[in-house]
């Protein structure tokens, strides 16, 4: 597989999380598809349905229905590794029309992942407040990011030189992956790293809420489970603030410097 993953993201453009685990599952399930008549964007639709389906179970909100859901949201992530995985493994040149189809997918998912999660602590006697404010915070956070990755895609549809730009500015990543300048360069990596496995987006969201809604399943008593969700999403939004404050206040300055 190691000669193969040419066609991935590089593991400097991808969250390590994902070069690590789910794409050494996406990448042999798109040389197995290579051949086929299914098309990137049909797993791309495919990934839509079973998010919407993994949001069904979700908002039930107690351990068994957000253990289903979070399952199939991590297998929604996986067909979204492999739309592109399969994409690039059958003409670099990624047509931009299914990157924006792979924008679209995103833009309905990953904001509402938190919401639903709220609406489900809402169906267990948690105030509706808590989840106009998740919803809000998710929506502003996601905005700004996809906003600018519609400009920039609209922008290398016209200058495909840009994307050397775009490099100097570092603009597509969320999170720093070195700090070449610290004496504590490996500790600070390691804490990002694990900071990413709790709440990086939506990676993070997806494992930490497996392994609850696991132990939920197993030997957490419910009232418990639902305090641990409700102050990890609490966590999550504030979170999602900070970085709607980032995007709003940096990247976009950046892009409109390049302008």
């Amino acid at each position: 597989m190691g000669k193969e993953r040419f066609f991935q993201k590089s593991k400097e453009n991808d969250f390590f999380f994902a070069w690590l685990f789910t794409r050494r599952l996406s990448g042999p399930i798109a040389i197995w598809l290579r051949k086929s008549p299914i098309t990137p964007n049909q797993i791309t639709f495919a990934s839509i349905l079973v998010g919407l389906l993994s949001f069904s179970f979700l908002f039930k909100g107690d351990p068994l229905n957000d253990f289903i859901g979070i399952l199939l949201y991590q297998f929604c992530f996986l067909l979204d590794c492999i739309d592109g995985d399969l994409a690039r493994l059958r003409n670099p040149k990624v047509k931009y029309s299914g990157i924006f189809f792979d924008y679209f997918r995103a833009l309905i998912l990953e904001p509402f992942l938190p919401v639903f999660f709220a609406v489900g602590l809402f169906n267990h006697g948690y105030p509706i407040s808590f989840v106009i404010v998740i919803m809000l915070v998710s929506i502003w956070r996601w905005m700004p990011q996809y906003s600018r990755e519609h400009i920039v895609i609209r922008t290398l549809d016209r200058d495909p030189e840009f994307i050397t730009v775009l490099r100097t500015f570092n603009l597509l990543k969320d999170s720093p992956k070195k700090f070449n300048k610290s004496p504590f360069k490996k500790l600070l990596n390691i804490l990002i790293k694990f900071s990413i496995i709790i709440w990086g987006l939506p990676i993070g969201m997806m494992n930490f809420m497996t392994v609850l809604a696991f132990c939920g399943l197993t030997f957490i008593p419910i009232n418990y489970y639902l305090k641990v969700k409700y102050l990890y999403i609490l966590i999550v939004g504030f979170l999602y603030f900070l970085l709607f404050l980032k995007s709003s206040f940096y990247e976009f300055n950046q892009l409109k410097k390049i302008d």
